[in-house]
């Protein structure tokens, strides 16, 4: 049992660990396709348009809640000044 284990070591060994020149030519070419790969991806722009609009929404975003941090109180206040009119205005036509 082990001496089978001991050969299928052996042929790794000899198939992964020494110097081949077909192993040398298959990495080789596997590294050019992945250079190639990386080119293309660098050279790559029809994503950008969507990345620059999200980048955009979230600007829009964190403008719109420094805005309702900084005037939150003030808005509070306006809507609630209309709130009044508004309710003051239903009562006085509900009353006539």
């Amino acid at each position: 049992m082990f001496k089978n284990l001991d050969y299928i070591s052996d042929r790794y060994d000899n198939i992964y660990k020494k110097p081949n020149k077909y192993r040398c030519i298959l990495e080789t070419r596997k590294g050019e396709i992945e250079m190639k790969l990386l080119q293309k991806l660098w050279k790559d722009e029809s994503g950008q348009g969507l990345v620059e609009y999200g980048l955009l929404i979230v600007l829009i975003i964190v403008i719109a809640v420094a805005a309702l941090t900084v005037f939150g109180d003030s808005i509070a206040a306006l809507f609630g000044g209309i709130d009044g009119q508004v309710t003051d205005a239903a009562g006085a036509v509900a009353g006539d």
